[in-house]
């Protein structure tokens, strides 16, 4: 004995030094190491054979510290860590590698009865680990000497099952074999087949059970290993792990397998040592398979692995139900395994891997390289791909792999992320509530699943794919949407919370623009499923707006193609009407919104607007109308509220007076006063307001009543930003301008157009709307503001008069001007005065017919005329308003055209603005303009708008033909007086754009009229250039100017100069000179009288 001992520890220190060999650079054959190697398996199995059976109580029971006492004194010890030694060096064994493994697994086995507990104990587990170092041809060999060799004996002679370190590795075993599979992919799949082979109760009802899983092979059942078995085939039911009696074969290490029939006619010494063994199940079922089962609801609950069990169901594992698992069960130690019905009711622990385990199958789908690819092909190599994927033969599948690649379709990836999808179903209830961060990260990650599995091709996957998400998810999710609502709008946000960054961009480095991008395409592809509700548009659409607006780059617009599709109505998968898809932009225009929210909508609309993307013109001119309403609103508010906090002073003064007037006369003044002074409230706080709010609630008063006075005063405390009314003013017309251009919408359609129209409302609600800048042109350090908005407005105005304003303007009238000799004999004659005007007494206002008084008859019957003269209008006949006016010359008459009280020469006229058609309102908006502008840019722009208005939209004539009083005041008041102050400025752009519309005023009876007034000052002008010498070069260019203007503008009309600048004129000019020159002659004594050029004498 001690000779063998000796023997074995120096084979034992030859195994060192190979093993020193390898480590030192020298390696020797692994057929070498090998031989040494099965030294001790012989030895080892040798030392079995000579043991012989004693009848003793603890060898019978199996007690490891007995066998050890028993064996011979070797040096076990030292060959394990020798032999594990050994497993590390194989892959630097290049001669004899496959044989040296085999030869070290088999030494382990014999090995294993021999450890003591602690090594037999860790042997499992560090016998799996093998599977990284050794040869792919052995790793069979090494699962099969596990589970039929190392596990069973193990097993059988653990002394704390409790404590045992091999049951509590059994799943790192498992997860090491199936770590070192080759294909990652084929060992995913065989993960996930082995879950839902032994929990088939976690497949949704509906799925076909057929087609869920891969095609493999189950474990084939072992043996029977006796010798005297006539049947070599027969299927093993006992094993003996007795290590003594379980010899057989020449090289076999224990246990031994045996049948039933060889089981039984063994010894009964054997019989003790054996022990069933489960035979293996092709599928595990879904309903009880106890035959006593009384139970309704038969589905499996509980799948038992126990002897007791199993032995009712031909020794394999045995579904039960509930019912009848809870019977079996109850205080037994049976080992069993319940399905999982509710997520949120697992431990934390089982709860986290079964989260990691739902996302890690999601992802197999995503492949953010594939996506790439795909995406940088064009849309026709794309198209190709398809069609030739669909083309090719089944058999060539290595072609069909590659195609199927390059179109981002990994078949096998996308087959396996569907478990995912199963288990996501299975075990979430739609209406069950979990954490937040969990569900969310789940919710956020099936969301990608959807993104990643867009792209598939038509065969067996695709279709099976898409049944999954129209049968099973998408009910699902629209029942999560419902019950989540605000879970699920968190995920789909640009930037969602920490929890629901997962997978596809969210692990890669990527920049934020691609953040944005592909979290824009997971969204995109929810669309067409319904999922992306009106409610979730409507409310998610703001926080894309302000994330695209803000964090990506003019540059990068051009990426977001995808942005431009949803809100294409011909491409859009969205099912929304018109008004839906905007209405999170018309939601910040409704009353009450200030400038600085619809500032925020505007900015919106630039955005879809350097994208290109088609917005309705006649919905944004909509909008825009209800925003400048609500800021007109919310200004008439603020005037209001100023009027009143400014009178707070008079307040005190009333509340004093009332005092005076208790003591002296009672309360009834008192109370006449106050209600009269508090018929509108102003509250300084919101507390204020609430104490008043309550004592309303205390008034009997209606509920809808009472709603519509808390929502008005609740209103009052907006603080609108007065300014950036004029910011945006100018960019909604420069959007409208720019959408128009965009669609390629008809030009040139007329005043009358229902488009046009909406237009003109609009830029006249914008010009009635307060700009509350300030002039600073004064000061040349700073710009000014209000005159640079005032040019942008004006400029971008008239671009969208163009647009809609009839292409050909006008023809200007033949006018003749009178001779100034004539006017200083009219002013002689006839000199000016002023009439007086009364309101008469049977008017009130708006009339049933229009009706005319006047002193001087001849004066009426040239209004008359005018009136019934017929003039070249291009609109239709438009209804005539309701006019009347008064010439009587009693009393006097305040001029008021907003409270529809229009005073001219021709009478006084009563009539709304409101009532005339919309281009006359906007004519008249423009006019009153005029007055406020100094920047001659802005200037220029104004009378641009004017020119169009006048000349091609023919304002003039439509107001002679349906309001006379209308285009009198215009005349006389704001037209002809405005222009000719533009024309002393001296600009020629300026005078361009004037005397056209000057020439057109006074083709008209009201023109004439007020332009008589300045006709004096062309005599005033022809004084001053005979009685102010140092005037006389002035004067002289200022009228070359005008008579060069007149001359350009009417080039073949020449009678307008020449009646300017006619013979007279000249000959008293050059007479006057004459007579000067004379003069002074005559007081040096050269001449004795003047004379002038026609030879009369001066004296």
């Amino acid at each position: 004995m001690a000779t063998r001992a000796a023997a074995f520890s120096s084979k034992v220190r030859t195994l060192n030094d190979f093993y020193n060999n390898v480590t030192s650079g020298v390696p020797p054959s692994g057929y070498d190491i090998a031989n040494a190697v099965k030294y001790f398996s012989q030895t080892l199995l040798g030392v079995l054979k000579e043991m012989t059976i004693e009848p003793n109580q603890d060898q019978y029971s199996g007690k490891h510290s007995y066998r050890i006492s028993k064996y011979p004194s070797l040096n076990y010890s030292s060959l394990y860590h020798s032999l594990i030694n050994l497993i590390d060096i194989v892959p630097a064994i290049s001669l004899g590698q496959t044989s040296l493994a085999q030869s070290i697994l088999h030494a382990l086995a014999c090995l294993a009865p021999f450890l003591p507990y602690d090594l037999l104990d860790a042997l499992p587990y560090t016998f799996v680990s093998a599977l990284s170092t050794f040869p792919q041809d052995v790793h069979k060999e090494i699962l099969d000497t596990l589970c039929q060799t190392l596990l069973p004996i193990n097993m059988a002679y653990t002394e704390y099952p409790e404590h045992s370190m091999t049951t509590t590795s059994i799943a790192s075993i498992i997860f090491i074999v199936l770590e070192n599979i080759e294909n990652q992919t084929s060992a995913r799949s065989a993960a996930v087949n082995l879950l839902f082979f032994y929990w088939p109760m976690l497949i949704p009802l509906g799925v076909d059970r057929r087609s869920l899983h891969f095609k493999f092979n189950a474990r084939k059942p072992v043996i029977c290993q006796t010798e005297r078995c006539i049947e070599k085939k027969n299927i093993a039911s006992k094993v003996c792990v007795n290590a003594i009696l379980s010899m057989h074969g020449h090289d076999s290490p224990p246990p031994l397998y045996m049948c039933t029939d060889c089981y039984k006619s063994s010894s009964k010494e054997i019989q003790q040592y054996c022990r069933n063994i489960l035979l293996p199940v092709a599928e595990i079922d879904l309903y009880c398979q106890n035959k006593s089962c009384i139970s309704e609801n038969k589905s499996a609950y509980a799948i038992c692995y126990s002897v007791e069990c199993c032995q009712t169901n031909s020794n394999q594992a045995i579904s039960l139900c509930r019912q009848c698992h809870e019977r079996r069960h109850i205080d037994s130690n049976h080992v069993y395994q319940e399905t999982i019905i509710d997520m949120w009711r697992l431990p934390p622990d089982v709860q986290n891997h079964l989260v990691e385990a739902i996302i890690s199958l999601l992802k197999e789908a995503d492949n953010l390289e594939e996506r790439r690819i795909y995406d940088s092909v064009g849309e026709e190599r794309k198209t190709l791909l398809l069609e030739t994927t669909e083309q090719m033969p089944t058999s060539n599948t290595i072609q069909n792999a590659v195609v199927c690649l390059t179109n981002d379709i990994d078949v096998g990836r996308k087959r396996l992320s569907r478990y995912g999808v199963y288990l996501c179903v299975g075990l979430i209830e739609p209406t069950s509530y979990g954490p937040p961060e969990i569900f969310g990260r789940l919710l956020s990650m099936l969301f990608q699943w959807f993104d990643s599995s867009t792209y598939l091709p038509s065969d067996e996957v695709g279709n099976r794919l898409g049944t999954l998400k129209s049968e099973h998810i998408i009910p699902w999710i629209k029942a999560v949407v419902k019950e989540h609502y605000e879970l699920v709008v968190s995920i789909l946000l640009p930037n969602p919370m920490d929890f629901a960054k997962v997978g596809g961009v969210w692990e890669t480095m990527a920049n934020r623009t691609t953040q944005i991008k592909e979290c824009l395409n997971k969204l995109y592809n929810l669309i067409p499923y319904d999922i992306i509700t009106y409610e979730i548009w409507d409310y998610i659409m703001p926080y894309w707006m302000e994330a695209i607006r803000l964090e990506i780059s003019e540059s990068d617009l051009v990426d977001l193609q995808l942005f431009r599709k949803m809100f294409d109505t011909d491409m859009s998968p969205l099912s929304l009407t018109r008004e839906q898809l905007y209405n999170f932009i018309i939601d910040r225009f409704q009353s009450p919104a200030p400038a600085g929210v619809q500032e925020q909508a505007l900015q919106w609309l630039q955005l879809l607007c350097q994208l290109e993307i088609f917005i309705p013109v006649q919905l944004i001119v909509q909008i825009f109308i209800t925003g400048i309403n609500s800021l007109q609103k919310l200004e008439s508010r603020a005037q209001r509220r100023e009027v009143y906090t400014s009178s707070s002073n008079e307040q005190s003064l009333l509340n004093s007076f009332e005092q005076g007037l208790n003591t002296m006369q009672g309360n009834d003044t008192t109370q006449m006063i106050a209600s009269s002074a508090k018929q509108f409230l102003v509250f300084d706080t919101y507390e204020t307001y609430r104490a008043h709010r309550h004592q309303l609630m205390l008034q009997q008063m209606t509920g809808q009543e009472m709603v519509s006075i808390i929502k008005e005063e609740e209103e009052e405390f907006i603080i609108n930003e007065s300014e950036l009314n004029s910011t945006c003013s100018i960019m909604m017309i420069d959007m409208l301008l720019k959408q128009m251009e965009l669609q390629q919408t008809p030009q040139h359609q007329g005043m009358y157009n229902p488009l046009s129209k909406e237009i003109l409302s609009l830029l006249n609600k914008q010009l009635i709307l307060p700009w509350t800048r300030r002039h600073r042109c004064r000061n040349q350090s700073s710009q000014c503001t209000f005159c640079e908005e005032y040019i942008l407005w004006f400029s971008i105005a008239n671009d969208l008069l163009k647009h809609i304003s009839p292409r050909d303007e006008i023809k200007l009238p033949e006018l003749e001007v009178p001779n100034v000799n004539d006017l200083k004999q009219q002013q002689q004659q006839q000199p000016p005065t002023k009439p007086k005007f009364t309101v008469d007494s049977g008017g009130g206002g708006m009339g049933t017919t229009a009706s005319v008084s006047s002193s001087n008859e001849d004066e009426q019957t040239n209004g008359q005329q005018n009136l019934d003269t017929p003039a070249v209008v291009s609109s239709p006949p438009v209804q005539q308003p309701q006019v009347q006016v008064s010439l009587t010359p009693e009393l006097k008459v305040e001029n008021n055209p907003d409270g529809g009280v229009w005073i001219t020469s021709h009478g006084v006229f009563y009539f709304k603005l409101n009532t005339l058609h919309i281009h006359l309102q906007f004519f008249y908006s423009v006019l009153k303009e005029l007055d406020k502008i100094i920047d001659i840019d802005a200037l220029y722009y104004l009378l641009c708008c004017l020119k169009l208005l006048i000349l091609n939209d023919e304002c003039l004539e439509t107001a002679a033909k349906d309001n006379r009083g209308f285009l009198t005041y215009c005349l006389e008041k704001l037209l002809v007086h405005h222009i000719w102050k533009i024309l002393s400025l001296g600009h020629d752009h300026l005078n361009e754009c004037c005397v056209p519309l000057l020439l057109h005023a006074l083709s008209y009876e009201s023109g004439k009229t007020a332009f008589s007034a300045y006709r004096y000052v062309m005599c005033a002008l022809e004084i001053q250039l005979d009685t102010v010498i140092s005037d006389r070069s002035l004067i002289i260019h200022r009228l070359s100017k005008l008579y060069l203007i007149l001359l350009q503008q009417n080039k073949q009309q020449s009678t307008t100069a020449k009646g300017v600048f006619s013979w007279e004129f000249f000959l008293n000019r050059f007479d006057t000179l004459s007579l000067e020159s004379q003069i002074n002659l005559e007081e040096s004594g050269d001449i004795v009288s003047p004379q002038s050029i026609g030879g009369f004498n001066t004296e």
